[in-house]
């Protein structure tokens, strides 16, 4: 089965191979896991102009499902979680709030309601790479679910830090439209639904 050889191949310490399980420690496990999502992310900051591989989605969730599922002192459950998190953290830091903030007006709340849109997308395909904690690992602890996870993250690190630049952003529009002029519908729609 190519999916176990990956696994084997891939996180196996040292004189390990061979045996029937192999231990993946968390630096090693997160090393794969963060490539993966450096990858999808440079998908999604590239407009979606190539697909995520099945194979590496794949490997991913193989990942995560064996390190979630090792028996203790090994397992990482607990540590997955929380790397999740700061996860989005670094990436909202990184990417989407300088993004926002480097913008004025109308192009920012564009921006603003792009990276929100983005930000559901990489929730989405995060949860399912990470499936497994939220079925079992956050039903055990009364964790807060991935998803849930996803938008406190957005809203702590981008919603806070330009809620009043978008909320100036949306009321001169809504003084143009005021005014007689034509102004972007849906873009305010869009903004006002992250409210």
């Amino acid at each position: 089965d190519h999916l176990a050889t990956w696994l084997s191949s891939s996180f196996a310490a040292p004189g390990m191979t061979g045996m029937a399980v192999d231990i993946i420690q968390l630096e090693k496990g997160w090393e794969k896991m963060k490539e993966g999502i450096d990858k999808f992310t440079q998908i999604m900051e590239n407009d979606f102009d190539n697909s995520f591989p099945l194979v590496l989605h794949s490997e991913l969730y193989a990942t995560c499902y064996a390190m979630c599922t090792q028996k203790a002192p090994h397992n990482c459950a607990d540590d997955l979680y929380k790397k999740y998190g700061t996860m989005y953290e670094e990436q909202l830091q990184k990417s989407a709030l300088p993004a926002i903030k480097a913008k004025k007006g109308e192009a920012m709340l564009q921006e603003f309601a792009k990276r929100w849109k983005n930000h559901k997308l990489l929730v989405r395909q995060m949860w399912k790479l990470f499936v497994y904690l939220d079925r079992f690992y956050i039903k055990r602890v009364s964790a807060l679910p991935l998803k849930a996870v996803g938008v406190q993250k957005f809203e702590q690190v981008v919603f806070n830090a330009v809620k009043e630049e978008v909320r100036a952003g949306v009321l001169g529009l809504i003084e143009k439209e005021r005014e007689g002029e034509e102004v972007n519908r849906e873009l305010l729609k869009s903004v006002v639904k992250v409210f």
